[in-house]
């Protein structure tokens, strides 16, 4: 399957911000929209980092400042992928970075956001459609 089919199931929405949005708004970002992750970007609307729900624990557990921005807290970088990417592609790469979201590149500009957990959630379903599969052919070798 493809990164495109995925975001077609998924949904192509991606939750972004500014560089010089403080910590406060970030954290108010990622709590609104229920979400671990924002793309971080510069005044010319280009993805330049991603700054997670991790950043900000770090940033809190450490020296925290209040007025550091997304731009000081954000990974800067950023490891994509394509809408033709298969999903053995995009595990590969996250496995390689270390890093649980890729945020999906086209045309030269930022169309969605692909995680671990949608690659688990693709994973469950084909697992479900193979013992679907499973249990029909054996119920065709009963008598």
């Amino acid at each position: 399957m493809t990164v495109a089919r995925i975001l077609d199931k998924k949904g192509y929405k991606v939750f972004s911000i500014g560089e010089t949005l403080p910590v406060r708004a970030i954290v108010d970002e990622l709590a609104r929209n229920r979400i671990g992750v924002l793309i971080v970007k510069n005044a010319q609307g280009e993805g330049v980092g991603i700054v997670s729900e991790r950043d900000v624990i770090a940033e809190l557990s450490s020296n925290f400042d209040s007025r550091k921005t997304a731009g000081e807290l954000m990974t800067h970088s950023l490891v994509r992928c394509a809408l033709d990417d298969t999903e053995g592609d995009i595990m590969e790469r996250m496995g390689k970075a270390g890093v649980r979201h890729l945020p999906v590149q086209h045309g030269g500009r930022l169309v969605g956001l692909v995680s671990a957990r949608d690659l688990l959630n693709l994973r469950i379903e084909k697992l479900n459609e193979l013992m679907a599969d499973i249990r029909s052919a054996a119920a065709k070798q009963l008598p």
